[in-house]
């Protein structure tokens, strides 16, 4: 009877072992977010190259309805969202720089740079958010 006893309780912290270990996704995962840009635009490393004329840039995301603007960084200054008027929150959807805004509104994200009229190249990167998912675009302006 113990003998039967201990193996039954093996057999339960057997079960419990494999229960508690499920491959359920955990509470804070969040899948990578996925963009895919309107037109093919050029990179190098990683980094999207603005043309020293300026441009603008167009991205959708696939799989986040709305995700929202949380930084930006432009010749390692830290810039936060559109600034709040009074009486008006700060608008996540809306970040501007020097060179450059970016919108985003429900699931597309457009950024615009005005000219390059600097000797040296510029760099900036905006960083988005969905909740506890975050992506960054890095963007350089070519060299004159």
């Amino acid at each position: 009877m113990k003998t039967t006893k201990m193996i039954l309780w093996g057999f339960v912290l057997l079960a419990l072992t494999f229960t508690a270990c499920s491959q359920s996704a955990l509470e804070g995962d969040w899948d990578p977010m996925k963009w895919t840009a309107e037109e093919s635009y050029q990179m190098v490393d990683g980094i999207f190259m603005v043309p020293q004329e300026g441009a603008t840039f167009t991205f959708t995301c696939k799989n986040y309805s709305k995700p929202w603007v949380s930084d930006a960084q432009q010749g390692g200054i830290y810039l936060r969202p559109q600034e709040p008027q009074p009486e008006t929150p700060y608008d996540f959807n809306i970040i501007v720089g020097d060179t450059f805004r970016a919108e985003i509104h429900d699931n597309i994200f457009t950024v615009t740079f005005t000219p390059n009229t600097a000797t040296s190249s510029r760099l900036v990167s905006i960083t988005v958010t969905a909740g506890d998912i975050f992506y960054t675009f890095r963007f350089a302006y070519r060299n004159p």
